[in-house]
């Protein structure tokens, strides 16, 4: 039976829809992020935890900053509640360290990690990256050729601040930076996340709207128009010599 095309397209704008993933798998391909209940939630009580989870690209003194002014919390936050606490993150940035117990300071494999330093220019961080006991020589080559001295990655990890005077980035997936590109679209997510979560089920202003009152600035002057300076005038300007 063929369902007629605007019943067809009532039914998918009627259809609710449940149990939104935290993130995407697209999210680890290129710049951007996801996170829910963005500017405009109501019912921010009301969704359930793993809802709350949030994926968001993030500078290293941001959060350095905020562990700072409450280390006793079991999990950062940019914002008071009701923003939700950082989950997964998404950091550029520079490796200009590669640790470990080699006495050339490259990764140890048998170790199953690889242990480095990541610096954005705003703060540095300690990276464990869990490499698993099965690296084939395929994935070897592959971590030799990405954590390297003064290369720029992408990576996405966890905060780890259990028992730690200075959190730790528990490192999941670690990505070649490949062009300039992605540290500038970085630097706008950024802000854009920032101030999506500073200001959380709250309704952000229209840019596009005329401020308020109290923001505008000094009211112009309704008095006599004044003559214009002889030297640009149209007889005495930049034309005649």
């Amino acid at each position: 039976i063929l369902i007629p095309l605007r019943e067809s397209l009532l039914f998918l704008v009627k259809k609710p829809f449940f149990c939104l993933p935290a993130f995407f798998s697209g999210d680890f391909d290129g710049g951007g992020f996801l996170m829910h209940a963005g500017a405009g939630a109501t019912q921010v009580g009301a969704m359930s935890g793993h809802q709350q989870n949030t994926f968001m690209p993030v500078k290293i003194g941001a959060v350095m900053n905020a562990f700072a002014e409450k280390p006793d919390d079991s999990a950062i936050s940019l914002a008071p509640p009701p923003a939700p606490p950082l989950h997964l993150l998404r950091i550029i940035g520079r490796v200009s360290r590669v640790s470990g117990h080699l006495a050339d300071g490259s990764v140890d494999y048998a170790a199953g990690r690889a242990c480095f330093e990541l610096e954005d220019g705003t703060g540095v961080v300690d990276c464990e990256w869990l490499l698993g006991d099965d690296i084939t020589p395929y994935k070897q080559k592959r971590v030799e050729s990405t954590i390297r001295v003064n290369n720029y990655v992408r990576v996405y990890g966890q905060m780890s601040t259990l028992g730690q005077a200075v959190p730790m980035l528990r490192v999941h997936a670690v990505r070649p930076v490949t062009s300039a590109g992605e540290l500038l679209f970085h630097e706008a997510d950024c802000c854009s996340s920032f101030v999506k979560i500073k200001f959380f089920g709250q309704q952000l202003p229209d840019p596009l709207e005329a401020p308020p009152p109290g923001l505008r600035g000094p009211a112009a002057s309704h008095g006599p128009a004044q003559k214009p300076s002889s030297s640009l005038s149209p007889s005495h300007g930049y034309g005649r010599r």
